[in-house]
């Protein structure tokens, strides 16, 4: 229940913005660019699409 301070930019095409929306605090807010932001979810999905990630996952 904390103040929104931010709106995730993930890709969703049913909204018609194009982005996700949904309200995020400072906790749960992932800075990935200059005054972008994800939410907990789409975060998630972007690294599951991002192909640099099996990469770096993989020399650990």
């Amino acid at each position: 229940m904390a103040p929104s301070a931010y709106l995730c930019d993930g890709p969703n095409e049913a909204n018609r913005s194009g982005t996700c929306d949904a309200p995020l605090c400072d906790v749960h807010a992932r800075q990935i660019g200059p005054n972008r932001h994800l939410c907990p979810a789409c975060l998630q999905s972007h690294r599951d699409t991002d192909p640099q990630r099996g990469l770096f996952t993989s020399l650990v």
